[in-house]
């Protein structure tokens, strides 16, 4: 059921793969006539199914291993991968096996089928070649130097440093089991402590978890040969309403991603088998035997991948006549073959291409094929391998393969040997190899379009290896282990080399120990043993050394010298930056990485590093504990150091800092030595006072940069857009010199022009960029036409104009003479960069030419240019003419009317018209004015009028320079 369908009988087309029936062939035809699968098994590694009777699965051949994780209601990982891989209408492998095998708290996540017995499962192993096992859960916390992490496939939770999940799954596929691994849905991914950027000083993660980020990777740099999967938008037609609108086969956004990750599945809306306490049950009145629910995410995504993989290696064993791909060969059948994955983030959030069924059974039944026979040891202990390859047209891999669980050394300091290119008749290995049994395994190999494909089934040839007897080999092994009542145990690791070989293991409160262990005996021929025994009780006050002994017919062999006891905390050393110790480095926003070392002792230590701007301190913060193991073939004069490190919150910038390192296990607490560093920072960058002019329209710009104890260098950029185009430098500032203003010079800029500009700022921690600031440019100053002129008192004028000095200080003159050529020019005021204002200047002009015309104009100069106003003209001796007070009536009916004039230095006569309209039509008796007379104002009488009669009238002045009209004005008679 997908939507609100009823699938049809093993039609999987809902959970968004593409299936054999979409091929156009059936399962029948590729899994076998019976129908089913029962050659191939799938162990599920999750909750134990909590409905053996629902309808889907009644009839299957399913079993439950007992133990593992409680029966909660909310976990239904398990009930819902049932029926995803073998439900009888919703499973993509009906038929086959189906073992659910629950996880147990004390094996972290991984249960039997990896080759183990964990505590709490009684049943061993039964996983075959060709068999599936699923993880579908993933790890909820991986802990990392700067960060913890959330929803990363389970392989990469390194277990006390021992690689111990990794190690179970190689077991695994190192034997013929397929492993489908979760990759996780890492939106959960979250930063521990305060470290909020990744070494770039970059946030991180945007989403998802990227395997590939430098700290993380170290996790999958070793090959587990198990198929990681990621989640991805599954074919929509209109069934999954959770992802209409996205682009098919793209990675879901939750979905962790990098180059480890193989292939995806869909994610969204698959159908499982609902239990009875299972929620977003379909249909809601549905009895629990008949329910189902959507199992979504990536463990969804990778149950339909080990549906997957489980169909392909049973199509393959029916083929091949009962013979089980190699994981490693099906892995790459299902890479080479998946439809590539889509979407907008394709390239740089690998999660690889939706898996193809038919495609991957295709491609595996034309792989190329090897036959290998022969195998010829020589006395160097070196074996010769002779094959002949059935197949034409193809090149030949080898490699050799010690047959043994895989240790933690073997893992991680010596992976899993690569194939390497080979020719017939023979092939020898470079470089002899230790007592041990090995099988070497020969595979044809062939490209075309779709790249690399191989043999599905290597040729392989067990042998046994034994070189020439000599003194025994001893190693360190696993860290002392303390019980109760200070006892400890010691371990060593010893290779006979040939000859059988007793064991011991020395320790004491010096390096003359004094006492000692007798530990098993090794027999030649057999691959490295780990030996050990218990101590009696030890003071945990005092440092013991300890080293394994081993001796053969050919002489005895001493183990490094070893040490346990109280922690030993030391300076860092190395270069500064994200080393494994070394000085503090600088980690975005302030923040510092403060490293420490530590040797453990053998004991299980707890650390962290305290640091504040005193000696007492004030921040501590935890650091992942130190295993007693960490190093523990590397012995050093102090120990066996590990590194540790912390992140710090954001720090003052100039400020000296202490640190230190603590540490504290079963033997007591030590203190590491005081260190100190100054906390310095990327640039600040504030505004200054804004920019100022310069002559020649330069001007100056100005920013406040804070170095941050760094010495900076900073650039200023400017133009007439936010994207500026020039710029000038600014030069350094001290690292001492605390908030400096930093100021340069531009080029000449247009007038009257608005521009942006701001600065930029860099030290050893990078760049800041200050904000975006604009300012407009001065331009010429303005003039403007002001009041007529005005002749005082005395005699001179008064010319005026006004002036704008547009933001800067003004100089203004005003030019006077006969004509417009000027001659004569009067000083006027000087005008402050403020608003425009009127400026005058006074001139006495001579009158000996009435009626003659005065030109003048107004000259304005500031720093960018001088500006000439408009050419005026006025006649000197004009007399004024103003109004006066209101006409005032006589007792007869006549009116007294007023008017004021000023002479102008002219002799002038002065009368008064008036009457009914302006054409006026009477006038009074004229009076003389003086020549030196002030402006006066004279009245002269009128006529009777009529009562209630509106009348206008005027004054007019006339001497030898002009006549002047005063304004009409109007009263109303009485």
């Amino acid at each position: 059921m997908w939507g609100t369908a009823t699938p049809a009988s093993g039609d999987a087309r809902g959970m968004g793969i593409q299936t054999a029936r979409d091929a156009g062939i059936t399962y029948n035809g590729v899994l076998g006539s019976s129908g089913g699968s029962p050659n191939v098994t799938v162990y599920d590694a999750d909750a134990p199914l909590q409905d053996l009777a629902h309808s889907e699965l009644t009839g299957q051949p399913i079993s439950v291993i007992p133990g593992g994780r409680p029966n909660l209601l909310q976990e239904t990982h398990g009930q819902e991968a049932a029926g995803v891989i073998v439900g009888k209408t919703i499973g993509i492998v009906p038929g086959a096996k189906f073992v659910s095998a629950p996880t147990t708290d004390e094996e972290d996540g991984i249960s039997m089928p990896m080759g183990y017995i964990p505590s709490g499962l009684t049943a061993p192993t039964s996983a075959a070649p060709g068999d599936v096992i699923l993880l579908e859960q993933a790890v909820g916390t991986q802990t990392t130097p700067h960060h913890t992490w959330s929803d990363i496939p389970v392989e990469g939770y390194d277990v006390e440093g021992t690689a111990l999940i990794k190690r179970r799954i190689r077991a695994a596929t190192d034997r013929g089991v397929i492993v489908v691994e979760s990759a996780g849905n890492g939106n959960n991914a979250y930063l521990s402590g305060a470290d909020q950027r990744d070494a770039d000083g970059n946030p991180y993660p945007e989403d998802g978890t990227n395997l590939d980020y430098s700290p993380l990777a170290h996790y999958f740099d070793v090959d587990s040969g198990a198929i990681i999967v990621g989640a991805g938008v599954p074919l929509t037609d209109g069934f999954c309403s959770a992802t209409i609108g996205m682009t098919p086969r793209a990675r879901r956004s939750y979905s962790t991603y990098g180059s480890r990750v193989d292939v995806q599945g869909p994610s969204d809306c698959i159908v499982g088998t609902a239990n009875e306490g299972g929620s977003w049950r379909y249909p809601l009145n549905a009895d629990e035997h008949h329910a189902y629910n959507y199992f979504s995410g990536a463990s969804g995504a990778s149950a339909v991948v080990a549906g997957v993989a489980a169909a392909v290696s049973s199509a393959y064993k029916v083929w091949s006549g009962g013979t089980a791909p190699t994981p490693d060969a099906l892995r790459n059948a299902l890479r080479r073959t998946a439809s590539a994955q889509t979407g907008s983030d394709a390239t740089t959030k690998h999660i690889g291409g939706l898996v193809n069924l038919k495609g991957a059974i295709d491609d595996l039944e034309s792989a190329p094929t090897t036959s290998a026979t022969g195998l010829a040891v020589n006395t160097s202990g070196q074996p010769t391998f002779t094959f002949s390859s059935g197949t034409s047209g193809v090149t030949y891999q080898c490699r050799i393969i010690q047959k043994r669980l895989p240790t933690f050394e073997d893992l991680v300091r010596d992976p899993l040997a690569p194939y390497t290119t080979c020719s017939g008749p023979s092939y020898t290995p470079a470089a002899p190899l230790p007592d041990g049994e090995y099988k070497l395994q020969v595979r044809a190999v062939k490209t075309d379009s779709k790249g690399v494909s191989y043999d599905a089934t290597p040729a392989e040839v067990p042998f046994a290896q034994a070189t020439t007897v000599g003194a025994p080999t001893v190693k360190t092994w696993t860290a002392p282990t303390r019980a109760a009542g200070g006892q400890y145990s010691l371990w060593g690791s010893v290779s006979a080399n040939g000859s059988s070989t007793a064991t011991a293991i020395e320790y004491g409160a010096t390096t003359s120990y004094g006492s000692q262990l007798i530990g098993l005996s090794v027999s030649p021929g057999t691959a490295p043993k780990a030996i050990g025994n218990s101590t009696g009780t030890l003071a945990d006050d005092t440092t013991y050394h300890y080293r394994t002994k081993a001796t053969n017919g050919t002489g005895t062999t001493y183990g490094p010298d070893q040490e346990l006891g109280p922690p030993i905390v030391t300076a860092p050393t190395g270069p500064a930056g994200d080393a494994p110790a070394g000085a503090p480095s600088w980690h975005g926003g302030n923040t510092y990485v403060l490293h420490g070392t530590v040797n453990p002792h053998g004991l299980a230590t707890t650390t962290a590093i305290e640091f504040g701007p005193t000696l007492a301190y004030g921040t501590s913060i935890p650091s992942y504990p130190v295993t007693p193991g960490a190093n523990a073939g590397t012995p050093s004069a102090t120990g066996n150091a590990v590194s540790i490190a912390i992140g710090t919150g954001a720090l003052t910038p100039g400020t000296t800092y202490h640190y230190r390192t603590v540490a504290i296990n079963a033997s007591g607490p030590m203190n590491g030595p005081d260190n100190t560093f100054l906390a310095t920072g990327k640039p600040l960058v504030t505004p200054s006072s804004a920019p100022t002019f310069n002559p020649g329209n330069v001007y100056t710009l100005r920013a406040v940069v804070d170095p941050q104890s760094l010495t900076t260098t900073s650039v200023i950029q400017y133009g007439t857009s936010d994207q500026y185009g020039s710029s000038i430098s600014v030069g350094s500032v001290p690292a001492a010199g605390g908030p400096t203003v930093v100021m340069q010079n531009s080029a000449a800029l247009t007038p009257g022009t608005t521009y942006h500009y701001r600065t930029v700022s860099t030290n050893e921690h990078g760049s800041t960029t200050g904000p975006d600031q604009t300012f407009v440019t001065a331009a010429a100053p303005n003039v403007t036409v002001s009041t007529a002129p005005v002749r005082t008192s005395d005699g001179t004028y008064t010319l005026a104009g006004n002036v704008d000095p547009k933001g800067l200080a003004t100089t203004t003159s005003i030019e006077y003479g006969a004509t417009s050529s000027y001659g004569s020019t009067l000083i006027a005021q000087n005008v402050a960069a403020g608003t425009p204002q009127q400026v005058t200047g006074q001139t006495t002009i001579s009158t000996t030419t009435p009626g003659t015309a005065i030109h003048y104009r107004t000259v304005a100069t500031n720093g960018v240019a001088t500006t000439y106003g408009p050419d005026q003209a006025f006649v000197p001796g004009t007399p004024v003419v103003t109004t006066s007070t209101a006409p005032l009536r006589n007792a007869n009916g006549t009116y007294v009317l007023y008017g004021k004039v000023d002479s102008s230095g002219l002799t002038t006569t002065v009368r008064i018209e008036y009457g009914t309209t302006t054409s006026y039509g009477s006038g009074t008796n004229s009076f003389p004015v003086g020549a030196s007379d002030p402006p006066r104002i004279d009245y002269i009488g009128t006529g009777t009028l009529v009562p209630g009669t509106t009348y206008h009238y005027r004054t007019v002045a006339t001497n030898s320079a002009a006549v002047t009209y005063g304004p009409d004005q109007t009263f109303v008679a009485s």
